[in-house]
């Protein structure tokens, strides 16, 4: 990911011992079930620090790319969020979680 001028800011305002962590992420709707589409939100996303802590919504910055919106049954959104970490977590785990009922965790790597 490349930041340019319109989101540049993000890195000049990293809080003191924190990094960034940049989620790419890529969600299909398979099966929509009893809906006509899946709900995709930013709020579905929480990042844990490798001894279990969640970081706070605050910390996180939706970048370009993230399509939050409804996607019909067979289709695909992707996009970007920016999250700050603090430096010493060498191994935070991402939870995405939609309305509790279809949680998916994935390990991320420096």
């Amino acid at each position: 990911y490349n930041l340019d001028d319109t989101n540049q800011y993000l890195l000049d305002d990293i809080p003191s011992g924190k990094e960034c962590l940049l989620l790419n992420f890529s969600i299909t709707c398979i099966n929509a079930g009893d809906e006509t589409t899946f709900n995709t939100n930013p709020f579905a996303f929480t990042v844990f620090s490798s001894s279990g802590a969640a970081y706070p919504y605050e910390a996180s910055q939706i970048l370009i790319g993230g399509d939050f919106t409804d996607v019909l049954e067979g289709a695909t959104t992707s996009g970007w969020l920016l999250y700050y970490i603090d430096q010493t977590d060498d191994a935070p785990r991402v939870l995405y979680s939609y309305y509790g009922d279809n949680d998916a965790w994935f390990k991320t790597s420096k």
